[in-house]
């Protein structure tokens, strides 16, 4: 796991819990988020495979290292949404 996955994660597993507070579903929301994580970690090296044998190994870095900025981005861009519900 890359150093932005680490923190990309680190910092959702800090802000789900605030999110949810008071909701009921604190619990059930952080099984959610494992799961998908799980999901990806589970997906990663078969697409990576998939990718590296028909393409190249170069553009398999370059296709699942852009996912790790996809997400950066999209959580840069949805902050705004989230700071209200993370306020304590």
């Amino acid at each position: 796991m890359g150093s932005a996955q680490v923190c990309k994660v680190s910092l959702c597993l800090a802000e789900w819990p605030r999110i949810l507070n008071n909701t009921g579903r604190v619990n059930v929301g952080q099984g959610a988020l494992m799961t998908v994580r799980g999901v990806g970690a589970s997906l990663s090296p078969a697409i990576g495979g998939w990718i590296a044998q028909e393409i190249g190994f170069a553009a398999a870095f370059m296709i699942l290292g852009s996912f790790s900025i996809i997400s950066i981005v999209l959580r840069s861009v949805f902050i705004k949404t989230l700071k209200p519900a993370c306020a304590p």
